[in-house]
């Protein structure tokens, strides 16, 4: 069988790509640009694909090891990787970033945090923000986005599940689309958040049965003490991981999510520092409100990189999201030229806060 002319397209232009990254075009373009502005990326879970939880996970979240460990060496190759402490610093004026600094965060507070993404972390002597949902601890189920993907990806979610969810989560009547895509179950996902937090929890609840998953999906409180004492520093990423232009109490979101996690990691005293917004979702109430809850610098996930003005980053920082489409083939084979496409040409922006 022949290959066809779109297929053919597509494999030329990533040869270019990576042709283009291996005799260093990518690289001396990134240092002719990038050279003060910081790069913050996210990660969120980072797996095996001999790990059952693979078969369920979110692939839109997720990289594999192989994937995780190739990012890291790509970042040390490219980078100099910063702290959070550093960040803070420079943010008050009492240091200045390295050139192409670039500060490693993680979202939400999984078990295969500790599992998976520490032990290179260690090995390479570098440090990441782990932004936690404090109410999350200690739970055995995930988010329930997680749990609807993975339901969905094991069968468990049926048809007449889908149908359920779909017709009572929009307007009467509207036609529903063939439940077994992707795109449906990412459009599900999209009118469920949309939806007032109570009213989505009744609903999802007449689904119970179907979105419990196996195992353990999220850290304890202990083990979350043990990573905050090596190569994790723990921000916050809300109390309930609803968004915050959708939470019951914002200031609950924000505020008791410090407190609750200042008694689970003692330092700093009163809390962290830094809050990372549920979904990326953000208004100028909730940049307010987290300032008045003692945060010291806020994270979007708007994928830009960070200009700083007179030598300062921004207390507000945009994010860019780390994933396994984004970084490799359709075998998951990992192209350092697609991560340095995607991450050197990235909009340039300063957020005053």
């Amino acid at each position: 069988m022949g290959i066809s002319a779109n297929t053919l397209k597509k494999k030329l232009r990533s040869r270019a790509r990576e042709l283009a990254y291996e005799l260093g075009v990518m690289g001396a373009y990134h240092r002719l640009r990038n050279r003060e502005a910081l790069t913050v990326v996210i990660f969120h879970r980072v797996l095996s694909p001999d790990d059952p939880r693979w078969a369920e996970c979110d692939p839109e979240w997720t990289v594999s090891v192989e994937q995780y460990e190739r990012s890291l060496a790509f970042f040390k190759r490219h980078y100099n990787i910063v702290t959070t402490q550093q960040v803070l610093d420079a943010n008050r004026g009492a240091g200045a970033l390295p050139d192409y600094p670039l500060l490693i965060t993680f979202d939400d507070g999984w078990l295969d945090n500790k599992e998976y993404a520490l032990g290179p972390l260690e090995r390479e002597g570098l440090e990441a923000l782990l932004f936690v949902v404090s109410d999350a601890m200690d739970q055995e189920q995930p988010f329930w986005q997680e749990a609807l993907i993975g339901a969905w990806r094991s069968g468990r979610l049926e048809e007449h599940h889908f149908e359920r969810l779909w017709k009572r989560s929009g307007r009467s009547g509207e036609p529903w689309p063939d439940w077994r895509t992707d795109r449906a179950i990412r459009e599900l996902i999209d009118r469920l958040e949309g939806m007032e937090v109570l009213a989505c929890r009744e609903l999802l609840s007449s689904v119970a049965e179907a979105l419990v998953m196996p195992g353990r999906s999220m850290l304890t409180r202990q083990e979350l003490r043990e990573l905050a004492g090596g190569a994790f520093v723990v921000g916050s990423h809300g109390k309930t991981h609803d968004p915050m232009d959708n939470a019951e109490d914002m200031q609950e979101e924000l505020s008791a999510s410090r407190e609750a996690l200042g008694q689970m990691v003692p330092a700093p005293p009163g809390g962290p520092l830094t809050f990372s917004f549920p979904h990326g979702r953000v208004t100028e109430r909730a940049i307010e409100a987290g300032w008045a809850a003692g945060y010291q610098l806020l994270f979007t996930s708007d994928e830009v990189i960070n200009t700083p003005r007179d030598g300062r980053p921004a207390r507000l920082l945009g994010r860019v999201s780390i994933n396994s489409q984004g970084i490799s083939d359709e075998h998951s084979c990992f192209y350092p030229g697609m991560l340095a496409k995607y991450l050197f040409r990235l909009e340039h922006d300063y957020v005053e806060g």
